[in-house]
């Protein structure tokens, strides 16, 4: 869902990866999968603000593991 081109869905699928990420097994099942490289790539390509902060919520997240 954070691949396709629809911002709302970009914004849901990434929200909710971020509330899963607050539970440090979800954090490290995350890394475990390779999830940094869609999410950099999202963080780059989209112009959506809403959704880049996202993204980088989810990635300070993720940096607790």
């Amino acid at each position: 869902m954070i691949r396709g081109d629809d911002l709302e869905c970009q914004m849901r699928a990434t929200s909710a990866l971020r509330g899963l990420s607050v539970d440090a097994v979800n954090r490290e099942e995350m890394a475990n999968q390779g999830i940094l490289p869609s999410l950099l790539k999202l963080a780059a390509s989209t112009r959506d603000i809403g959704v880049q902060m996202e993204v980088l919520a989810l990635l300070c997240n993720l940096s607790l593991c």
